[in-house]
């Protein structure tokens, strides 16, 4: 993996992370509306990330 290509995936890591993080403290919580919002955010997001990425850098699948 090259180290531009690293540095997205790096970013898309940390971010799906934190958005994972907050939804189970969610959870812990029972506010189970709020931590589905989250997750929401976060596949929003994270394929967002992912699209930024260099096309020619091959496909996940």
């Amino acid at each position: 993996m090259e180290e531009s290509n690293s540095h997205g995936y790096k970013k898309l890591y940390f971010s799906l992370f934190n958005h994972i993080s907050d939804a189970v403290t969610a959870l812990d919580q029972k506010d189970y509306s709020l931590a589905r919002a989250i997750l929401c955010t976060a596949q929003q997001e994270g394929e967002e990330l992912y699209l930024e990425e260099d096309p020619d850098e091959g496909d996940i699948p």
